[in-house]
């Protein structure tokens, strides 16, 4: 029997894999293990706990009539942690495949988190930018235009008000509509945009956090296929197996690399030249690569690096949250500069040479 019932969410899919690999620890059964949980959470009751039973029962079906606690996650809607955690029990390694699914899990939903909030700030800002355009074209730019009959408005002054008749008008319908297509377009190309294009865009958010967050789970992933005793090659094949199109087709590259017979792994990826996973791990892999002891090493490595990744997708946050308060200062200054300083210089300027003319 395989999993039928709702699929939990990551947060809750990393509780009970951390949950379990503790109680196979401790030299627990597995069978036991998810009767005690399933049974645990379904006396404590409630619809999320309900949730949580369900998926852990249909684990312990699974387990029972399969023999393979991977075996009732063949549905779920998840073929590479399915594949991970596979390897892993397939290689006898169950508790810590779980273990790093679960970091996994974690800190992808974390990079999750700060992708969103790098979108959220700036749309905020984006917000209520229009708002400040919407009153000023409102309530302000058509009394002081209305303040001097015979001006003819030059430079920032006709600009402002420009603007304030396009918003008034259409524009507001025409700047939300150019937002959301231009937010549609960044969703739809993270998974599926490829082409050369995507490696100039990968250096900068939201592209390169995408690139990361899928990176990272890539050598996490690797690592515990090839410590299952998965050959290379093979491993990165699985991976790219179902995976989103963006991932699937720099993982082929990397796989035709290492099928040309590239000295090694770190050459591989250096040789796809697309920075996958992201540039320091490429580095890191050219000189790990060549020790003896390379397995070894990129598996201690895989919790670092998610570390490593979740601290630079907040740099990168930061510094497009930055770019979008700049933007939004250097608008309102402007609006504050034209309707304080500018528009008022004019009047001044109409008024005293048509006072002067009329002497």
């Amino acid at each position: 029997m395989r999993l039928t019932k709702p699929y939990p969410s990551v947060n809750d899919r990393a509780e009970i894999y951390q949950q379990v690999a503790l109680f196979l620890g401790d030299g627990v059964r597995m069978e036991l293990a998810l009767e005690d949980m399933a049974t645990i959470r379904r006396e404590r009751g409630g619809a999320h706990l309900n949730k949580k039973a369900d998926f852990l029962e249909s684990l312990l079906d699974g387990l029972r009539s399969l023999g393979s606690f991977s075996g009732a996650l063949e549905n779920s809607g998840n073929p590479p942690e399915t594949a991970l955690i596979k390897a892993g029990e397939e290689a006898g390694r169950l508790k810590e495949t779980l273990e790093s699914a679960a970091n996994g899990l974690l800190a992808g939903q974390e990079m999750m988190s700060v992708i969103r909030s790098s979108v959220t700030y700036p749309g905020i800002l984006f917000l209520s930018l229009l708002g400040v355009l919407w009153f000023s074209a409102v309530f302000i730019a058509p009394k002081l235009e209305a303040s001097v009959k015979g001006i003819v408005w030059t430079g920032q002054s006709a600009l402002y008000f420009a603007v304030g008749k396009f918003v008034d008008g259409y524009g507001m319908l025409v700047i939300f509509g150019v937002a959301f297509f231009i937010g549609w377009m960044i969703r739809w190309s993270l998974p599926r945009w490829s082409d050369h294009g995507r490696s100039v865009a990968d250096r900068f958010p939201p592209w390169s956090l995408y690139r990361l967050l899928h990176g990272i789970q890539f050598m996490s992933g690797l690592a515990t296929m090839m410590s299952a005793g998965i050959p290379m090659a093979q491993a990165v094949w699985k991976l790219s197996d179902n995976a989103p199109k963006y991932v699937r087709d720099r993982l082929d590259t990397i796989l035709f690399h290492i099928r040309q017979g590239k000295t090694n792994f770190g050459e591989a990826l250096h040789a796809a030249g697309q920075d996958f996973p992201d540039p320091e791990i490429v580095d890191t892999m050219r000189v790990y690569a060549r020790m003896a002891n390379f397995q070894k090493l990129l598996e201690g490595s895989s919790d670092k690096w998610l570390k490593i990744a979740v601290s630079s997708a907040r740099k990168q946050a930061k510094i497009l949250n930055t770019v979008a308060l700049v933007i939004a200062g250097i608008v309102m200054l402007w609006i504050t500069y034209v309707t304080a300083v500018s528009i008022p210089l004019a009047i001044n300027h109409f008024v005293m040479s048509h006072m002067g003319g009329g002497v």
